[in-house]
């Protein structure tokens, strides 16, 4: 029996991510007894029962405890929470936080591998498995980000599959709650059965109840689509649902559920409409598309859906065009494809593709700048990865102004550095040549600065890295022209 030990202690909604990865092993391998360290937000995963122990770390209370703690304190409050995993030898240790502390602690475990961010020897030098897992310490930056967080988790761990959580749920008290479902779709007779997430309210509270009415409405009145409410059980749930009945003569389908049963009910839905990453994300590891909107400018270009099909809508109101935006997509990812998606004011609206196992974002409405250096990363990395390059779904107009921005960042982001070329002490260089204030472009400069630190070679030999850099650089400026001249003779509206 290979004993697995995986960490991940970001907090956030990703824990569930690293369960279902964990689940996939299982999958494979009955021969694995796996044990999960993730942050006390995800304990609805105790209940799956897919694991042989799982040890919660409550994260805000032991940042907390150890911000102003001298390092013996620190150490002590991390051997303390490693405890009961301390003196197992474990035959693989997988970090998959994308924060320092999860690699502070395989320092303090015995293994025979460790995967991911890791320390070992001293607590100086973080070390690296593989390239994904260098870019797994970049995740906390959404603007250097480049891959679905979900991809450099597989890439990280080596485990590909994403298969839905396989849990029998009739030994978990749910046989009642699945019959319901099944009655639902007999009586009424409708193959799509939409759930609504009631704590959508990103624009306020009575903004956000006549939106989920309106929506709610729109979908009913279509004989395609039965529309069920999911409801968390709050004070302002309960209004809105007293106004929906009274709306509707009391003919609504409302469920509600604890987060450990969520998986059941998304087994038995045909799509899920939420602005929580935390139901997508449980949407995402059941397989089943989703229709995620979201109110902000940054495009979460790391966190959208990773199911093939599924919407991602942006928007600056609560309005008519994001119903019928909402009502579109919900249309497109049953099937039920409509001649286009439209165009509706303020929105923006993206679509899941899968290329080579990577997640990708088409734009079926908008895509700007941000979107399209993004586009032009992902494209690079591909590159020197020797990797075939995802295709350009992006305005070329947009795209070819991308590519001039990018030229000039590179060289200026050069010329201010180059006092570094005449230092010869490599920790001079290391202090002139700025990593950090580069790496904060987003855009293929960030990219190359992280593929030139992952090799180590500034670290020991400054005359190595110096070449490096020069080479680096050259090879940006040839990618960025054929990226131009495969765009073909389009005019730039500048």
């Amino acid at each position: 029996m290979k004993k697995i030990l995986i960490i991940n202690i970001d907090r956030n909604f990703r824990s569930v991510y690293v369960a279902g990865l964990a689940a996939a092993m299982l999958k494979s391998n009955k021969l694995l007894k796996i044990t999960l360290i993730i942050s006390d937000q995800n304990q609805a995963l105790e209940s799956l029962g897919l694991f042989e122990n799982i040890h919660y770390l409550d994260t805000d209370k032991f940042f907390e405890t150890t911000r102003k703690s001298s390092n013996d304190t620190t150490e002590r409050e991390i051997r303390n929470f490693l405890a009961p995993v301390l003196h197992t030898s474990w035959d693989t240790v997988v970090n998959l936080s994308s924060n320092l502390l999860g690699a502070y602690f395989t320092y303090f475990l015995k293994s025979q591998e460790v995967v991911g961010p890791h320390f070992q020897g001293d607590l100086v030098n973080l070390k690296h498995s593989n390239f994904p897992s260098y870019l797994l310490t970049s995740m906390p930056d959404e603007y250097s980000n480049y891959f679905h967080f979900s991809y450099i988790y597989k890439n990280v761990i080596k485990v590909y599959d994403q298969a839905p959580l396989g849990i029998d749920w009739k030994n978990k008290g749910s046989a009642a709650f699945v019959s319901k479902i099944n009655l639902l779709k007999i009586e009424n007779g409708k193959i799509g059965l939409v759930l609504i997430d009631t704590s959508i309210k990103k624009m306020g509270d009575l903004v956000h109840i006549n939106f989920l009415i309106d929506l709610f409405g729109r979908l009913r009145e279509d004989e395609r689509f039965l529309p069920v409410l999911l409801s968390s059980n709050t004070e302002e749930d309960s209004f809105l649902i007293n106004r929906l009945r009274d709306q509707f003569q009391g003919e609504i389908h409302l469920i509600s559920c604890r987060d450990e049963a969520k998986f059941c009910l998304l087994d038995q839905v045909s799509l899920v409409i939420t602005d929580d990453l935390y139901l997508k994300s449980l949407a995402d590891l059941s397989l089943k598309p989703s229709v995620f909107i979201f109110n902000g400018s940054q495009l979460p270009l790391s966190d959208f859906s990773n199911v093939e099909g599924s919407f991602m809508i942006q928007f600056n109101e609560m309005s008519d065009d994001l119903i019928e935006a909402v009502f579109k997509s919900c249309e497109t990812v049953l099937n039920h494809l409509p001649e286009n998606i439209g165009k509706f004011k303020d929105i923006e609206i993206y679509q899941t593709a899968i290329y080579d196992q990577l997640p990708i974002l088409e734009p079926l409405l908008g895509g700007g700048q941000t979107y399209a250096k993004w586009l032009l990363s992902l494209r690079y990395l591909a590159m020197i990865q020797k990797k075939d390059l995802p295709p350009i779904h992006s305005d070329h107009q947009i795209y070819r102004v991308a590519i001039d921005n990018e030229r000039k960042e590179i060289k200026e982001g050069f010329n201010t550095q180059l006092a570094a070329i005449k230092i010869e002490n490599i920790h001079e260089i290391s202090q002139a040549f700025d990593f950090n204030a580069l790496e904060q472009h987003h855009g293929i400069l960030s990219v190359g600065i992280k593929t030139l630190r992952y090799s180590n070679d500034y670290k020991n030999d400054p005359k190595k890295f110096l070449e490096k850099l020069k080479q680096l650089l050259q090879d940006m400026t040839e990618f960025l022209n054929k990226e131009e001249s495969s765009l073909g003779d389009v005019q730039v509206i500048s």
